[in-house]
């Protein structure tokens, strides 16, 4: 019996407050073991490949929509700085699918965007109210940039509501700098499809 309350306890602390993990929100491993559904397969371009795809609700109206990030599948210079494609699929209510927003414009998530660290692409977490985009490189000098969208239902779109920058020097844990800007008083409202992160400049470590 107590094993049962506490169980239903975690349950409930879990759906009411926490945010949601990979499992949770239905991670889909992209890759040769686990295959794309069906229907996602339709907003894949042929000279592109999925690399991570969520099953999840991203408009909060009780039915499972896809987020789903595309790169291009030839290897080589010319592809290996081009940024990926973030797709947002929505489900209707007769349970088709739809493209409801598309970000090309994430410019510092690519193969070699994280300098000599490689591919930036740190992931993205799946919120109770959205999403976050996390990217991040440097050598001696790192550097992390989190993209935070929430969901809007009065504009039924998801918007920019935080972006943070942290910026430190591998050889001086001293010398670091963080900023964090909040939309709309910083910015002003901005569109997950709209938005650029060269857009924004950022002071570097305060000077």
């Amino acid at each position: 019996m107590l094993l049962y309350l506490f169980t239903s306890l975690l349950t409930l602390l879990f759906l009411i407050g926490l945010p949601m993990s990979a499992q949770a929100a239905g991670f889909i491993e992209p890759n040769d073991q686990v295959l794309i559904p069906k229907e996602v397969k339709p907003f894949i371009a042929a000279q592109e490949k999925a690399i991570l795809l969520y099953a999840v609700d991203l408009n909060r109206d009780g039915a499972q929509d896809y987020f789903l990030v595309t790169e291009v599948k030839a290897e080589g210079a010319d592809t290996d700085t081009l940024p990926r494609h973030f797709l947002i699929i929505t489900r209707d209510k007769l349970g088709g699918l739809a493209l409801a927003k598309q970000n090309d414009k994430m410019s510092r998530s690519c193969r070699v965007c994280g300098g000599m660290l490689g591919d930036s692409f740190s992931g993205i977490e799946i919120t109770q109210k959205g999403f976050e985009i996390v990217l991040s490189g440097g050598s001696r000098e790192r550097w992390t940039y989190t993209y935070a969208f929430h969901y809007s239902r009065i504009d039924h779109t998801w918007q920019l509501v935080k972006m943070k920058v942290d910026e430190y020097d591998i050889t001086d844990p001293d010398e670091n700098f963080t900023e964090t800007k909040v939309p709309p008083k910083d910015f002003g409202k901005i569109d997950f499809a709209d938005f650029n992160p060269e857009s924004f400049e950022t002071e570097k470590y305060g000077q």
